[in-house]
């Protein structure tokens, strides 16, 4: 169970993205410190509010953090070059120059700059042909290899490449992903760290779209994975 955040003194929401823009999208700050549609008896309260509180997950917009809402690739981004940089409160990445690094991410595109870092970081290569693929929603398998690439950076303890075959050796923890699932070794990782766990007893639910609140639990406990042993 994640500690509960006592007070908030400011969280962080998403500015406006304008149309045609050559400079990144900066989260701005909400002036009431709470998320309406966050009540304290949300079941993601407590993480929502740690990764708000660091920086990592701003909020939807007007006090909201639309915590049902899909993660998108362009939001992942965003959320991922801010826990990477956790240790520099504000962090903006250099705005983009040259030719875009995927064709379908314009420099006009207010989230270019944290896409084309995430790339120049090594987490991600695109969505194939050249593409960021954006606006697509993040799966929960996908989510695992975004997340430990991006604890890769800043722990340098090996959880960022999980140990392969393991599940043919001792058999899937989970039954809807088998030891052929492509995340199999990232999802499992997560699972053995107590970062993740299922969307049952037995399941994972690999290929359902991420939703923020979500992303924040996960988030949340890798941040906490960093200096703590979630499994103790």
């Amino acid at each position: 169970m994640l500690p509960r955040i006592a007070s908030l003194v400011v969280v962080l929401t998403l500015a406006t993205c304008p149309a045609v823009v050559a400079a990144c999208l900066v989260p701005s700050a909400s002036a009431t410190g709470v998320f309406i549609d966050v009540p304290s008896s949300y079941w993601a309260y407590a993480a929502i509010q740690l990764v708000a509180t660091e920086g990592i997950m701003p909020g939807c917009g007007g006090d909201f953090f639309c915590p049902g809402d899909a993660v998108t690739r362009e939001d992942m981004a965003l959320f991922l070059e801010r826990f990477i940089h956790i240790g520099t409160p504000g962090y903006v990445p250099p705005e983009p120059t040259g030719t875009p690094v995927f064709s379908d991410v314009p420099h006009t595109s207010c989230y270019a700059c944290w896409i084309e870092q995430l790339a120049a970081d090594g987490i991600t290569s695109g969505c194939g042909g050249g593409m960021y693929c954006p606006y697509r929603p993040v799966t929960r398998g996908e989510m695992t290899v975004f997340v430990l690439g991006s604890r890769s950076l800043l722990a340098q303890d090996g959880h960022c490449c999980p140990p392969p075959d393991l599940c043919e050796t001792n058999g899937p923890i989970f039954t809807d992903v088998p030891c052929t699932n492509p995340y199999v070794d990232f999802i499992e990782e997560m699972a053995r760290m107590c970062i993740l766990s299922g969307c049952s007893a037995t399941t994972f639910c690999p290929s359902d779209t991420i939703t923020r609140a979500e992303m924040a639990v996960y988030l949340a406990g890798t941040m906490l994975s960093l200096t703590d042993d979630l499994c103790a």
